[in-house]
Order: structure tokens, then sequence, then C-alpha cells
């Protein structure tokens, strides 16, 4: 009875792990770099994430380097917006971010009213440094019996 009960939480932790394994590996991340026409880089923007899909909307501030970036969120379709005082506000539209696949967006603002938004029409980058590449391979036959 012991040794059975001890097999049953082994599989249990086992099984636990698995999950959070799963788990782990359905989300991406995004980061970016936001800077002025000059390549002057812009500190304490504040840049949102929204999926309008789900109602998804998440915000950070560039720190003083300019950098930014969205750990752990789920891979969709976002729009990514940046407002900084005196700059006109920027705005990616439909960036997609893939499973396991960090992205990177860059924005360079320019010189205006926060009313004033400057659609950005580029491609965000997409990088796996996570992942290792999933290479098939054939299972050999075994005979049963």
């Amino acid at each position: 009875m012991q040794r059975l009960q001890t097999r049953f939480q082994l599989l249990a932790l086992t099984a636990f792990f698995a999950v959070g394994q799963l788990i782990a590996q359905s989300t991406t991340s995004l980061r970016g770099l936001v800077s002025d026409n000059t390549g002057t880089v812009i500190p304490s923007a504040v840049v949102t994430i929204s999926n309008p899909k789900t109602g998804f909307t998440r915000q950070t501030i560039a720190d003083g380097t300019g950098q930014y970036q969205f750990p752990q969120i789920n891979p969709g379709v976002y729009e990514i917006k940046v407002e900084k005082e005196g700059f006109r506000v920027a705005v990616q539209s439909a960036a997609e971010l893939l499973v396991n696949t960090p992205t990177t967006v860059n924005f360079k603002m320019e010189i205006g009213n926060v009313t004033e938004t400057v659609n950005v029409v580029s491609e965000a980058e997409s990088l796996n440094t996570v992942a290792t590449p999933f290479f098939p391979c054939k299972t050999p036959e075994i005979a049963l019996g």
C-alpha cells in the first residue's frame, strides 16, 4: 500500500511539473527601444499593448535607456502605443506575437503635440532565443507480443 501511495505521489508531482512547463511554453514576450528621430533615447515613455479580441491591456514605462519590455504575455495580435509629453503618439497596429518567439518593436517618436498620432508601419522583428529547434525523428517500430 505504501509503495502504491508513493507511486501516486510521484505521478502527481510529475504531472504538475509537466503542466507547468506547457503553460510556460505557451507565452511570448515583447521588448523594444523608444527614441526620437535623431536616435536619442526617450526614457519614461508610456508603452501600452492591447489585444482588441481578448480585451487584454497592459502598460509599462520605458526605463532610463529607453528600453521597454512585456515578459510572458499570451500570443496574439496586439496594438502597441507609445506616449510621451512633447511627442506625437506612436502606434503599431496588428503586431503579431508568436508562441516562444520574443519580438522586438522599436519606436522613433516625432516631436509634436500629444493629440497627434503617428502610425508606425513596419514588421515586428521576431527572434526565437528561447526554444530549441524542432527536428522530427523517426520512431523505431517495436513488435508487440
